[in-house]
């Protein structure tokens, strides 16, 4: 809802001062004093200076003049220039928003906010129950127009402050007298509706939404102009959101969206041929993420997926950017910045079985999937488990579609079977590349030692040892000859022929007793 005060000036008079009458004060605001009522929410209250003050009616007057008893010089300095940068507060005590800008016809005064003009809807002032004041400041240069001591600069101001409210509407003409009449309707601050009456075919049509929010406060749509290609009437509703719509796919790889806006119509397959959404996005939160305004893209739903969308920046200045979008028709749009997206692809082990701590070399294929380059992007090549991962880090740079082979090596220290992994802040996603089974060294020691230790025994087992039957402390190679040439051993035809004999000698001897003397 839009409101309006024209508040009380004595004006701002040119005097003889040798000296800039307006300074900086020190800008307090006391929220809970006084103040002059826009609206329920809105109301003007004096400065912390001696130009601005409330009357016996309780409106706010501006003066800067002569006769004003609280300064002692006579205006400002002609050939001069000359600034206060809290003159008076707008205050805020609603729960959504409201939009404050100053309106008058003065060439050599201007009225700003932190430095900027706040003299349009285009460049208002925002209110929120977070920011509930702000303090409008004045500017006065008399080098830029014709004036002498006792000329009067300015006669009056205007202060208008708009809020929206659930059954707020508002109906104007747009495009001129010669356009449709539009009654639009705020039923929150991230919605808008429309019902345009007589909409003149071929010609172009202009709806302000009063700073709708897309994707929260700091990223807000203005204004929407379309040429429609039929004369008639038109229902149409205008959306923001921080998450996609649900009836539309996923982005593509790279795209990182800050807010998205959907305009529909009542009835669909409206014969629209042209299209222009002008956004305004704060400075100080693209500051803080290191976006450069230029980065800023659309994008928007085609039916089979989203699509780029012509957009370029109109404006800039300290607090906000203002950016057009141009698209051939009203869909989806999701407001954005671009970055690479590195999808990986094949990869080549150097082995499949490595010991612990041994290095292993890994050929990569990645590619660049996104719609920005890939400068210095960090990849790791990790375990699907938490088994740590010496290595693996490694950096690429990439063209959109360009792909890249790069080679890496790791090692790993705990035994097993692991799946390694690459991964990395720009990678679509998390995945599995191959697996290598690791060995423990001291596994593989210790089964050199089991060999040696078996041949050992059965050398000892072959009666080499002492009565005791322990092995004898003198190193032996006996583990390593060959059983038939084991020196204290005999078979079963060595003891048939000890018998044979044994039964000879008794033989002779029982015949050698047996002959005559």
């Amino acid at each position: 809802m839009a409101r309006s005060r024209a508040v009380t000036t004595a004006a701002v008079a040119v005097g003889l001062a040798a000296a800039v009458l307006l300074v900086a004060s020190t800008g307090a605001t006391v929220l809970d004093g006084p103040s002059d009522s826009i609206s329920d929410d809105v109301a003007l209250q004096p400065g912390d200076n001696p130009y601005t003050y409330l009357d016996e009616n309780d409106e706010l007057v501006v003066d800067v003049t002569e006769e004003n008893p609280r300064i002692e010089a006579d205006g400002v300095n002609p050939d001069a220039f000359s600034a206060q940068r809290a003159l008076f507060y707008v205050t805020f005590d609603g729960d959504t928003r409201a939009e404050a800008w100053i309106d008058h016809d003065a060439e050599a005064v201007t009225f700003t906010v932190d430095g900027e003009p706040v003299e349009s809807r285009e460049d208002a002032a925002r209110l929120t129950p977070e920011n509930d004041a702000v303090a409008i400041g004045v500017e006065v240069d008399t080098r830029i127009v014709d004036a002498v001591p006792g000329d009067r600069l300015i006669d009056s101001i205007s202060v208008h402050a708009e809020t929206p409210s659930d059954d707020d509407s508002t109906t104007e003409s747009a495009g001129g007298s010669s356009g449709p009449v539009v009654t639009m309707t705020e039923p929150s601050p991230d919605a808008r509706t429309f019902d345009l009456r007589a909409v003149v075919g071929g010609a172009d049509t202009e709806l302000d939404l009063a700073g709708m929010y897309v994707g929260g406060d700091w990223i807000r749509l203005d204004r929407l102009s379309f040429v429609r290609d039929a004369p008639g009437d038109v229902e149409m509703r205008v959306t923001g959101a921080e998450n996609r719509p649900a009836d539309t796919g996923v982005v593509p790889p790279g795209v990182d969206p800050l807010g998205y806006y959907t305009v529909e119509f009542g009835e669909p397959d409206q014969p629209i041929r042209e299209a222009t959404a002008t956004l305004a996005v704060d400075r100080d939160r693209l500051d803080e993420a290191g976006v450069e305004p230029e980065a800023l893209v659309a994008y928007h739903d085609a039916g089979e997926g989203w699509e780029r969308t012509d957009t370029r920046v109109v404006a800039t200045d300290s607090e906000t950017v203002r950016l057009a979008v141009d698209s051939g028709g009203f869909s989806s749009f999701a407001l954005a910045t671009e970055s690479p997206a590195i999808e990986p692809g094949s990869a080549r082990f150097g082995a499949d079985e490595i010991e612990a701590g041994e290095e292993l070399s890994i050929e990569l294929d990645v590619e660049n999937v996104g719609p920005a380059p890939a400068t210095g992007e960090t990849l790791r090549v990790g375990t699907a488990g938490e088994t740590p991962v010496t290595g693996g880090t490694f950096t690429i740079d990439a063209d959109p579609g360009g792909p890249v082979t790069e080679s890496v090596t790791v090692s790993i220290d705990e035994p097993g079977v692991h799946e390694l992994v690459i991964d990395g802040d720009r990678v679509t996603a998390p995945t599995t590349v191959g697996s290598v089974a690791v060995t423990s060294a001291s596994d593989s020691d210790e089964g050199a030692d089991d060999s040696e230790g078996t041949d050992g025994e059965t050398s000892i087992g072959s009666g080499l040892g002492d009565d005791s039957g322990e092995g004898s402390d003198a190193p032996s190679d006996a583990g390593s000859l060959d059983p038939a040439e084991e020196p204290a051993g005999f078979d079963l035809t060595d003891a048939t022929g000890l018998v044979a004999l044994l039964a000879i000698v008794l033989a002779t001897l029982f015949l050698v007793r047996r002959a005559p003397r």
